[in-house]
């Protein structure tokens, strides 16, 4: 009977836990070869709804290689292919992130100031879910208190390429 060989592929926290995955696998020979690969990246697009009290609002968001976090909301997703807003990552962990970009949340409240989109989101089972607000810049503020920072539930799922 010809066992033949098969190849599999893990993804590890770090380098050292993948070293000693390793490690134990050449020690009690389940391997005969092991190689690591770093760094790996995965590249996905998320899709969901913003809710706001005026009803669903579509986002889109884009995780790319180099890391860049691009996103789309409204009327803005219809032209997401070439007109992504980056995102200006402010703290993430490895299951959440919180950012601002250049969008707008198009309810009748918000539309009273000029405003651009804080997300804050983390993973929760397969799904990326928290808050959209909407922030008035600095740039617009005629005082240090933040004013117009109205918050929704956002909830994104990824997409199956």
């Amino acid at each position: 009977m010809d066992k033949g060989y098969i190849v599999v592929l893990i993804t590890t926290p770090s380098k050292e836990v993948g070293e000693k995955i390793a490690h134990t696998l050449l020690e009690k020979k389940l391997a005969a070869c092991v190689n690591m690969v770093a760094p790996i990246f995965s590249l996905y697009t998320w899709e969901g709804e913003i809710k706001t009290y005026a009803g669903s609002i579509p986002i889109i968001m884009r995780f790319a290689q180099e890391g860049k976090i691009s996103a789309s909301v409204g009327d803005q997703t219809e032209s997401a292919k070439t007109d992504w807003a980056q995102l200006h990552l402010i703290a993430s962990t490895a299951s959440w992130l919180l950012g601002t970009f250049d969008g707008r949340i198009p309810t009748d409240d918000t539309k009273r100031y000029p405003h651009n989109i804080l997300l804050s989101i983390g993973k929760q089972g397969e799904k990326l879910i928290g808050e959209a607000t909407a922030v008035v810049p600095w740039s617009h503020r005629k005082h240090t208190r933040m004013y117009a920072g109205l918050s929704h539930y956002v909830e994104l799922t990824r997409l199956n390429d």
